[in-house]
């Protein structure tokens, strides 16, 4: 192109020179919001140096209220101070074996140097140090013994075999199965992996071998997970999130991106559901949700939104998610964001105050303290849209926030309501962890068998259950038909139950 080229109008000029303009800005936002994505900090925690003097003003006027107000009237104790580390020393060994090595003179150094008297022993100076024992295999040969009558040479019998197979006529035992689910669903060890670390310890097992096993597995533990499911649709609130995640399909060319869907239940009904398919439609969580009534707390997704609009489910947004959009649109807009950014700051504080009292308690705290503020919040953004530009990042973040107020501001009608979806998005960091191991998901199919085993380890995780000696219990008990009283191998009710017998 030569200057000749160019337009002579000047109105045509000035429209271009502004169109390039945007362009570059946008440009300039996308790159930052790419290196803040690679190289900035991952906490979303608000650092009081960046907030702007009327933000700051904000903050002390609340937490001066707040202190004054919130915590005389419902007693919160003061949070208490969490001890450093000391090297390693402060290991729980509670539960651990102890290998005494005593030290003694030998005969020899006994007499005494000054009067040639054997010296006696007065007491013990001790020390302790952590060991590792690397874990190994067995072979546990079962041998049944045959049986004839020596007189006649007839009635042969073979003692039965009084144990249990996890898998009839199989290899492996109730020990290497759990190990291998706990490696890959607690500890995202990806089966080829776990391949290799088991050939270096001389048992030389396949990855097909593995999956075969893990498919069995799974459909031993599919009725309890199913009534896990069944369980949470009972709760008041259910949080969920979904996450993409790639799976092997035939035929395709390249691995084709599935989604997986976590489920949360409240605190009544605790468990952790996975649901994986090979697409983000809206028909998956409509399904899982059924004839669900109450409280779903997601992200903006518009895949729920069919739900909203049946009246089965009433819609909770996150303010953690509202939050992000002004902190991508700090490059964009200083002053605007460090203002939105200190609002949401304040709603937060209001939260931890009331973080230990009953739900009545909170509703009543936030009826006082956070209403208000939302109110204040809610003109702000209402003033502040037609201030920005629409297509910029705080215009963005300005529509976001308005766009979904109704379902961000709902938080406040129940105690048990948190003002984030963070419990949904904490669940699925395990996944986003082990993607990077495994890569993908082996197929559609395992796709079912990777949600049964994941969800089980995910509940565990939440309950503090321990996941192998769950695992080991659990598998055993369905093996031999135990399903009549599947609510006791919940994790919760198991950990109540059977945990002591397990150990």
């Amino acid at each position: 192109m030569t200057v000749d080229d160019l337009p002579k109008d000047l109105d045509l000029c000035h429209q271009l020179i502004l169109k390039l303009a945007a362009d570059n800005e946008h440009l300039g936002r996308r790159l930052q919001e790419l290196l803040r994505n690679k190289y900035g900090r991952k906490s979303e925690a608000i650092n009081p140096d960046q907030l702007n003097l009327f933000a700051k003003e904000i903050l002390a006027q609340f937490q001066q209220s707040t202190q004054e107000e919130i915590q005389p009237v419902n007693k919160i104790a003061p949070a208490k101070e969490q001890k450093q580390g000391g090297g390693g020393r402060n290991i729980n060994r509670t539960n651990l074996p102890v290998e005494t090595k005593e030290y003694k003179l030998p005969e020899i150094e006994l007499p005494c140097p000054e009067c040639k008297q054997p010296r006696t022993e007065i007491g013990y100076e001790s020390a302790q140090e952590l060991e590792f024992v690397p874990a190994s295999f067995k072979i546990v040969k079962h041998v049944q013994v045959k049986y004839a009558c020596k007189n006649c040479q007839e009635q042969v019998v073979l003692a039965p075999r009084t144990d249990i197979q996890p898998i009839e006529k199989g290899m492996p035992g109730f020990g290497l199965l759990t190990q291998i689910i706990t490696s890959k669903y607690v500890d995202h060890l990806p089966l080829y992996r776990q391949e290799q670390i088991y050939w270096r310890l001389g048992a030389d097992i396949s990855r097909s071998s593995m999956c075969r096993w893990l498919s069995v597995c799974s459909d031993k533990l599919k009725p309890l997970v199913n009534l896990m499911k069944e369980t949470i649709l009972q709760s008041r609130i259910i949080n969920a999130d979904e996450t993409p995640v790639k799976f092997l399909k035939p035929g395709a060319g390249k691995a084709p991106l599935g989604y997986v869907w976590t489920y949360i239940g409240d605190k009544e009904h605790p468990y952790v559901i996975f649901d994986f398919h090979p697409n983000r439609k809206a028909e998956h969580p409509e399904k899982f949700l059924g004839d669900y009534n109450g409280y779903l707390q997601t992200d903006a997704y518009t895949g729920y939104n069919g739900l909203h609009k049946a009246g089965k489910v009433k819609p909770v947004a996150c303010f953690a998610h509202a939050r992000r959009y002004f902190e991508k649109a700090l490059n964009n807009d200083k002053v605007q964001s460090e203002i939105a950014l200190a609002q949401i700051a304040i709603l937060y504080q209001i939260e931890k105050m009331a973080a230990d009292v009953n739900d009545d308690e909170r509703v009543s705290i936030r009826a006082r303290e956070s209403i208000p503020r939302l109110r204040e919040f809610h003109e702000w953004l209402k003033t502040t849209q037609y201030t920005v530009l629409p297509k910029s990042s705080i215009g963005d973040a300005v529509a976001y926030s308005l766009s979904n107020w109704d379902k961000l501001h709902r938080y406040t009608e129940q105690g048990f309501i948190s003002i984030d979806n963070n419990l949904a998005e904490n669940s699925l960091r395990p996944i986003a962890l082990g993607r990077k191991n495994w890569m993908f998901i082996g197929s559609e199919d395992s796709g079912e068998i990777f949600s049964i085993l994941a969800s089980l380890a995910a509940s565990c995780k939440r309950l503090a259950v321990e996941p192998y000696a769950y695992f080991y219990d659990v598998i055993k008990r369905v093996t031999v038909g135990n399903y009549s009283q599947l609510e006791e191998l919940l994790p919760d009710h198991w950990s109540k139950n059977y945990a002591q017998i397990s150990a």
